[in-house]
Parts: structure tokens; sequence; C-alpha cells
């Protein structure tokens, strides 16, 4: 059986069970604000368009909460993958939520989407917006082996 090692713990499983795992990384509050980071890990059986993908991202999340705009999306490469990072901002007056998200698509023998997203109060952009640009810049894949 494999061992899957986690954050503070080790577990054992069985051969067929896959990480489906969702990783969620919480930020010292900054007044009523408690920034957080989630990263999610999507095996594919094919290699998407990414581009399709960050735009279904993006409608859904509109269809869900209140004065959403996107303010900026963007391709380019990480790690030798294709990447597009996403920003939004959702809500009204204090409560304003602003939302960044970078998509890369890990292609060879096993295809990966790998999705963060990071997420904080809209008034403590200048405070949280380098934070969360320093993470995506030092995420890496795990290397790849390519067909």
């Amino acid at each position: 059986m494999p061992k899957f090692q986690g954050s503070g713990f080790a577990v054992e499983l069985p051969e067929q069970c896959i990480d489906a795992s969702v990783y969620t990384f919480a930020f010292p509050a900054k007044g009523n604000d408690s920034p957080y980071m989630t990263i999610r890990v999507e095996k594919r059986s094919d290699g998407p368009d990414l581009k399709v993908v960050a735009d279904q991202e993006m409608e859904a999340l509109s269809e869900k909460v209140e004065a959403f705009q996107l303010i900026s999306q963007a391709a380019g490469q990480r790690s030798g993958c294709d990447g597009i990072m996403s920003s939004c901002e959702w809500g009204e007056g204090p409560a304003r939520v602003r939302q960044k998200q970078l998509l890369i698509l890990q292609c060879g023998e096993t295809v990966h989407l790998y999705k963060l997203t990071a997420i904080s109060l809209a008034s403590n952009q200048a405070a949280t917006d380098p934070l969360f640009d320093m993470i995506f810049r030092s995420f890496t894949p795990n290397a790849m082996q390519l067909p």
C-alpha cells in the first residue's frame, strides 16, 4: 500500500486510491479579514483548453455572487506548464472580496490541473496581493514525465 504523508500525519492507502485533496492555508487575520488560499489538484484524462476552463471558473463564480467583476486575466508559462491567472472581485462595501486564481496545466503521461485560489477582502489588497503573488510564483508542480 502507498503511504501518503500529510501535514502532521501519514496514512497507508490502497493502490486504487486517488488523492483528491483540497489544501487550505489560512493567513494571519488583519482586522475583520481572514485571508486564505486553497490548492486543488485534478487528475484529467486529457489536456483541456485552459482558457475555456478559466472562463468557466469565472462564469460559475459570477452566477453565485453579487456584483461580480473580472479585473484581469492573463496566460503564460509556469515551470514549463501553461497557466492562466485571473483576478476578480464581488460583493459590496467593506465586505467586497478579491480573489486571485492561478490555473496550471501539467501534461505528460498523466494530466493534472492545479487550481490555486487566494481570497481576501478587497480593502486589504495592498497587503495580501504581494503575499499571494509570492506564493503563486513559488508554486512548482512535481517533476513530470513527458510522453
